[in-house]
């Protein structure tokens, strides 16, 4: 056993996994559900590399990634809004959320399974701050349903507009992620007919240039995702 464990550190050492850092970068309802995990799972893998993780939306971290301050970003684009290829950065799919309809517990359409964007036309709307995707999603999801919204609050931060529906202050777009952690009281709807998707990302410099820790990372972040994407606040 001794020499088997001998010969499992030297190879760790020669694949670039005995020792080193690796910086990650990731947004927060990601970094509080699969990356929290992958980064468990990593470390326990490989217990001589040093993690570190920054927050940041995809709009700060994909540029940091190419500067080289990161090793591995999580990043999420949508299907209405999505990235623009970049030969020079890697794509590994992570998992695939279904957004759906936060309401106010007392809203008229609260007890319904399911509503059509549309009939919230009339309602004041949440979404994401300044010209992040995630205020892209809104207003596309919402144009395409063939009305403008009325924003009437903005936050990049899932807990924070989850209490201001709470608090009957309007309505938003939620993703699966979010709902696996603790939320005030609201009302989780599904959108129909087909609601809107969120892509969540591991990319890296192109995959030749990367570091084996990066790989490995990525491997677990993707093996992470899709055991995930079978729990039930995400298959639901």
């Amino acid at each position: 056993m001794a020499r088997l464990e001998q010969a499992e550190r030297e190879l760790a050492s020669l694949s670039g996994l005995e020792t080193g850092e690796l910086r990650l970068v990731s947004f927060a309802s990601a970094s509080a559900t699969v990356v929290t995990r992958a980064i468990s799972r990593f470390r326990e893998a490989h217990p001589g590399v040093r993690l570190s993780l920054t927050e940041a939306e995809p709009e700060e971290a994909l540029p940091d990634l190419r500067r080289g301050r990161f090793d591995v970003a999580v990043l999420y684009d949508f299907e209405l809004h999505p990235f623009e290829p970049d030969p020079d950065i890697a794509m590994a799919s992570i998992i695939d959320e279904r957004m759906h309809l936060a309401l106010p517990p007392d809203h008229r359409l609260a007890r319904c399974g399911a509503v059509a964007i549309a009939e919230l036309a009339d309602e004041s709307w949440l979404c994401g701050s300044s010209e992040s995707s995630c205020r892209q999603l809104t207003l596309r999801s919402c144009e395409r349903a063939g009305f403008v919204p009325d924003i009437a609050y903005e936050s990049n931060d899932y807990t924070v507009m989850e209490s201001l529906v709470s608090a009957g202050m309007g309505v938003t777009l939620i993703p699966d992620l979010a709902l696996m952690l603790p939320r005030p009281e609201i009302a989780i709807v599904e959108v129909v007919p087909d609601p809107p998707v969120r892509r969540v990302w591991a990319a890296t410099l192109d995959a030749g240039s990367r570091s084996p820790a990066a790989g490995a990372m990525v491997d677990t972040l993707t093996a992470v995702g899709a055991e995930l994407a079978t729990a039930p606040a995400v298959a639901a």
